[in-house]
């Protein structure tokens, strides 16, 4: 009874017993053993991912995978009543490696500006980390992203890592945070002194390229050009001002207070119409002084009354004109002049003297 069986055992093939799925990681050491009915005198093992092998006498495969990926084996058991088969699907998957970072290890932002950036890396990171960070700046540790408005220019070299189960990856990260786009900042002088009735001429000047310009407070006579920032014109009022002058471009105004002086000509400069008294050198080295034109004294009653009797004669008349200006320093006339007509005034006066003798005859 017992013969008939195994007789009946042996002529039958094998039917694969084993399971038909199996995993493995890449670069770890790999085994499996095909397992079959009716005992199976051989095995094989057709498509085995490279690394693997199998022992025919036992079924067993085994080896260290070198690749990934999931390959469909075709295994079988034989004994001398034929072959059984079956379809192994044999998944390699990587081995758990710490985390690569992938992103951009260089990267810009601008003060005053959003900064946003993105740590990415392989192998499924958990958390995530950055310093030290400019001003301004943070990582949030569950996803990698470093955002904020930076306050600080400059060049950093930040340390990024993402971390895993089985450890962490680094790398530098070169930040660089630059000046924006900034207001205007005035850099033309803050005083300027101009004249009464004297063309003036300044110009605003400032960085950052400014669009347009403004001047509140200038004295009478003078305009800003908000084009050109030129401040022109001819000032009519004497005083001390301070101008509000501004520039301004797409960001915002630069300002400043230009103190102005509008002072009196200077001395030896010509009067103009309808300019106020202008200073004369005193004589013989005296200070400048100003003052409106000279009134003359009352002349002295002439000596020699002329036929008409109140009428003044001709050395009357030269030596009122020599008292006032010799009274009349201030209007700049040198002693020297005042000597050249004290001797024309003398020969009139002989002359004079002379026809009064000759009237008497």
């Amino acid at each position: 009874m017992n013969s008939k069986r195994a007789f009946a055992a042996s002529t039958q093939p094998p039917v694969i017993t084993s399971p038909t799925s199996a995993g493995g990681k890449i670069g770890k050491p790999f085994s499996y053993r095909i397992k079959a009915t009716n005992r199976p005198t051989s095995f094989s093992a057709a498509g085995l991912p490279g690394g693997l092998t199998v022992d025919s006498s036992t079924g067993a495969i085994t080896g260290t995978p070198t690749s990934l990926g999931a390959s469909n084996v075709e295994i079988a058991a034989t004994n001398s009543a034929g072959t059984g088969t079956a379809m192994l699907t044999l998944t390699v998957r990587p081995v758990p490696q710490p985390p690569v970072i992938t992103s951009s290890t260089h990267t810009a932002a601008t003060v005053g500006r959003p900064f946003n950036y993105r740590i990415r890396a392989t192998n499924r990171p958990t958390s995530f980390a950055a310093t030290p960070l400019p001003a301004g700046l943070a990582v949030n540790s569950s996803t990698g992203a470093i955002t904020g408005t930076p306050t600080t220019v400059g060049a950093f070299s930040v340390q990024i890592s993402a971390t895993n189960a089985v450890g962490t990856g680094t790398a530098t990260l070169a930040l660089t945070v630059r000046l924006g786009p900034q207001p205007p900042v005035i850099t033309s002088a803050t005083q300027a002194a101009a004249r009464v009735g004297r063309p003036f001429n300044y110009r605003i000047r400032a960085t950052n390229r400014p669009t347009s310009f403004g001047a509140v407070g200038l004295p009478g006579g003078l305009t800003v050009d908000p084009a050109t920032g030129a401040i022109t014109g001819t000032p009519t009022t004497v005083g001390a001002f301070n101008v509000q002058i501004s520039a301004t471009n797409a960001v915002g105004t630069g300002a400043e207070v230009l103190a102005l002086t509008v002072e009196i000509p200077t001395s030896g400069e010509p009067p103009r119409l309808g300019m106020p008294p202008t200073p004369w050198h005193a004589p013989f080295g005296g200070q400048q002084a100003w003052a409106p034109p000279p009134v003359y004294a009352e002349p002295p009653a002439s000596p020699h009354p002329s036929v008409l009797g109140a009428q003044p004669t001709v050395v009357d008349m030269g030596r009122q004109l020599v008292g006032g200006l010799q009274g009349s320093r201030k209007m700049g006339i040198v002693a020297a002049s005042g000597i050249v007509i004290q001797g024309l005034l003398t020969i009139l006066a002989m002359t004079d003297g002379g026809s009064g003798s000759n009237d008497g005859r």
